[in-house]
């Protein structure tokens, strides 16, 4: 009795917390290169940002969209990058697939004022942009690895960090006030309805009524292959036996029984389909259900070879990543007046490692440690080659120098 009361109270907390007002608890722009590219917002029934990565409470991160354009490759980086220094390779190998289709879940670019919200509000991740949604997983936990991109040991930026998670009254004021005047083109929203629309689409064209009899058939073998293996036996026994046509079509007589047959007055019925036809019908189907079986396994392969590509590009971040703070010097003057911070460098190497381009993606405001970053990264040069399954002339990602002094 004692261990069922517990377990009613554990429910009835867990109840009022899920089922509590969410609330816009911190909220921040998202700088690259000086440049607005997101505001960024966390939604949660508690204000204690220590509690939204360690508990089970739901969730709700929101971006808008700053930037004229952000490319599909571009979101893949944001998110691909902080969750590889964010989270350990196990919890990214147990949550490759999730993660891995949704940071490919944009089309197209997104444009100013485009609008994402991944929740967990409904016990499972749901992914809407525009209000569309886009993709639904059943952990709810995903919303928690994101969020360490925002949050994490290693946010995109630390600025961007302490202004999620110490926001003051004032400033969420004024960001409510901000967020409530911005609103979605419905154009965009029809722009995100496309894509969910299938890849390749057939051309509508006029049909005969035995064609959509045809059709008919063709549908539901492609909705059988869509959720498990088809039987085609299914689909011609659906169909009436050319005998009982026959046997419908016209009223026979009795030779025996000495009865005149009278005319058969005209039927408004259509007469069932031939024998011939039922074959092309059945041809056909059976032709569909080779196609949607062979666009599963396309998509399948596709997705497997993103994976692929996301687990190797992780790897390989990490190690350049590595590489780089092995050739990083604390300055002493920094070390003298205690200077701390985080300087981001943005490199970018050639397919051979070795380094095009470098420079300061976020300052410290340390110009002592700025240079020491930026050293670091170049001093570091030539790097790893980049992997083969990675497709481009160039690979482009950010380092983060920490300076941090040991306690004495």
């Amino acid at each position: 009795m004692r261990i069922l009361i517990v377990l009613l109270c554990s429910w009835i907390s867990l109840f009022s917390m899920s089922s509590a007002a969410m609330e816009m608890q911190g909220a921040a722009i998202y700088q690259r290169l000086d440049n607005d590219v997101y505001i960024a917002s966390i939604h949660s029934a508690s204000s204690d940002s220590s509690a939204w990565l360690n508990t089970s409470a739901p969730l709700r991160l929101e971006m808008h969209i700053l930037a004229e354009e952000l490319s599909p490759r571009r979101f893949y980086r944001l998110w691909n990058e902080g969750l590889a220094i964010n989270l350990s390779q196990r919890q990214m190998n147990d949550q490759v697939d999730e993660l891995t289709r949704f940071m490919y879940l944009l089309k197209d670019d997104l444009v100013t004022y485009d609008h994402i919200v991944i929740s967990n509000e409904t016990g499972k991740t749901r992914i809407t942009i525009n209000g569309v949604e886009l993709l639904m997983i059943d952990k709810p936990g995903m919303v928690k690895s994101l969020l360490t991109v925002w949050i994490g040991k290693y946010p995109r930026s630390q600025q961007f960090k302490d202004r999620l998670t110490n926001m003051s009254g004032s400033d969420q004021s004024a960001m409510r006030n901000r967020l409530s005047e911005i609103t979605i083109d419905p154009a965009r929203v029809a722009v995100i309805e496309t894509w969910l629309a299938p890849e390749q689409e057939v051309p509508a064209k006029e049909v005969s009524g035995q064609e959509k009899k045809s059709e008919a058939l063709v549908a539901v073998a492609a909705d059988s292959v869509a959720s498990t293996a088809i039987e085609v036996s299914s689909i011609s026994t659906a169909v009436p036996e050319a005998a009982d046509i026959a046997a419908q079509s016209a009223d026979v007589s009795d030779a025996d029984s000495g009865l005149v047959s009278e005319e058969v007055p005209e039927s408004d019925e259509v007469a069932g389909p031939t024998p011939e036809e039922l074959e092309a019908q059945r041809l056909e189907a059976e032709a569909a259900a080779r196609r949607a079986a062979e666009d599963a396994e396309r998509q399948r392969q596709q997705l497997m070879l993103r994976i692929e590509r996301q687990l190797v590009e992780s790897s390989y971040y990490r190690e350049l990543l590595s590489h780089a703070n092995a050739s990083v010097r604390y300055p002493r003057s920094a070390l003298k007046r205690k200077l701390q911070g985080v300087t981001r460098v943005m490199v970018i190497l050639n397919r051979d490692g070795t380094l095009k381009a470098s420079r300061i993606s976020e300052t410290s405001t340390y110009t002592a440690l700025d240079n020491a970053a930026l050293k670091a990264a170049e001093t570091a040069a030539p790097y790893a080659a980049i992997p083969n399954i990675l497709e481009g002339d160039e690979f482009e990602f950010d380092v983060p120098f920490r300076f941090v002094m040991r306690a004495q």
